[in-house]
């Protein structure tokens, strides 16, 4: 007899709250970095663009889960990412 423990759904984003941390900090520290050199694109810019692209990456690798085990569905959550500019 085998066993299946579901882990519950608000788990499984709360695990992935560290990636958008670094995320953030990092893309904050590439728009400090500009805005110490008088660039236009800024802190809050970079900060959104690179927690944006990186909730992106998120829902493309993990959001289609469900949808890639169901037969007769063909799907390619790859491309979702693969957008991303």
């Amino acid at each position: 007899m085998v066993v299946v423990h579901e882990v519950e759904p608000w788990l499984m984003q709360v695990q992935h709250l560290p990636e958008l941390g670094v995320a953030l900090v990092l893309s904050l520290l590439i728009g400090l970095e500009r805005q110490l050199r008088g660039k236009e694109a800024g802190v809050r810019t970079h900060a959104l663009v690179g927690l944006g692209s990186a909730l992106f990456m998120l829902v493309s690798k993990f959001g289609f889960m469900d949808l890639v085990a169901v037969q007769n569905i063909s799907i390619d959550p790859s491309r979702v990412a693969a957008q991303i500019e």
